[in-house]
């Protein structure tokens, strides 16, 4: 009874464990040449949920994805829209796992994604992906 009493003890003060939310790129790889014209990016993301309520208050574990072409540094300010200062920055913020950037021109580009809360602010501490690719002739 004793050893009993001890374990629903124990089971009442444990806190369950949250991980962390996470974003990867899926694709394209790191490295990767791929065609001109459209670029698709894919992520993963695990203990997030991509919803569509932008410009709704915060939940926590709920957001959107913010993703960016060749913008650098990323917005990172906590509290403030993850939105890039130059306003001829490409980007897009998507409740969905893959973004299609359009006509893409060829050469070298940095590709980036960030969560983000409902009202647009970056997830602290930061969850963000880059990869580098070479966008080839079309």
């Amino acid at each position: 009874m004793i050893v009993a009493a001890c374990v629903l003890i124990a089971g009442c003060t444990t806190s369950p464990s949250t991980s962390a939310p996470t974003v990867a790129i899926a694709s394209p790889r790191n490295g990767a040449t791929v065609p001109g014209g459209n670029v698709t990016v894919t992520v993963q993301v695990q203990n997030f949920n991509v919803v569509a309520k932008q410009g709704q208050a915060n939940v926590t574990g709920e957001g959107h994805i913010h993703y960016y072409m060749d913008v650098s540094p990323l917005p990172s300010t906590a509290g403030r829209p993850a939105v890039p200062a130059d306003s001829n920055a490409v980007w897009s913020n998507v409740a969905a796992t893959t973004y299609t950037f359009a006509n893409v021109p060829a050469g070298q580009h940095t590709f980036s994604v960030q969560l983000a809360n409902n009202d647009h602010s970056p997830v602290i501490p930061l969850v963000v992906d880059s990869v580098t690719v070479t966008v080839s002739a079309a």
